[in-house]
């Protein structure tokens, strides 16, 4: 009697492909989770009775009537059960997010080292000493100067002060 042997997925791999054991890993990593997500796919079309996924975008829920535009993502947020358009809300969500501006943040990105005779100036002598000496440098560009440049770019829609600008070195020291 003759014996087989049985050959692996990983033997069969080796020998078609001349890969390695661990390129075999890496493969069988990426099937199995494309094999995963296609059973999700299965998951929402059935429930949606879609042909596809990518017809998600045309499945979208019925909005009440005389509802304000800007009432209609809460409305959504509450009621959608697609995950087109939940998704489509967070990634607009996570977008602004990103986009959000304030003073501090502008002055994060723009603000630099200053003569130190700016801050006793303008600010409070006495918190001269829970300053970072990483803000002042002597030949530095004037903190008034810096204003007005960064207040020039108009990135914020306001005006950002002098008292603006001596509360954001105090308080990232």
């Amino acid at each position: 009697m003759e014996t087989t042997t049985i050959r692996r997925n990983v033997d069969r791999f080796i020998a078609s492909t001349g890969k390695s054991e661990t390129e075999y890993q890496q493969w069988a990593t990426e099937v199995g989770r494309k094999m995963h997500n296609n059973k999700l796919d299965a998951l929402i079309c059935a429930k949606f009775q879609i042909y596809t996924v990518a017809h998600l975008c045309y499945q979208s829920t019925e909005l009440p009537e005389m509802l304000l535009e800007s009432e209609a993502v809460a409305y959504l947020q509450e009621h959608s059960q697609n995950p087109y358009e939940i998704a489509k809300m967070w990634l607009e969500a996570k977008s602004n997010e990103l986009a959000w501006i304030d003073k501090e943040s502008i002055l994060a990105e723009h603000l630099r080292a200053f003569p130190k005779t700016d801050f006793e100036q303008n600010g409070d002598p006495n918190h001269l000493d829970s300053v970072s000496r990483s803000w002042f440098k002597k030949d530095g560009v004037n903190l008034d100067v810096q204003l007005e440049e960064i207040n020039d770019m108009n990135l914020l829609g306001d005006y950002i002060t002098m008292e603006d600008a001596i509360q954001f070195v105090m308080k990232y020291t």
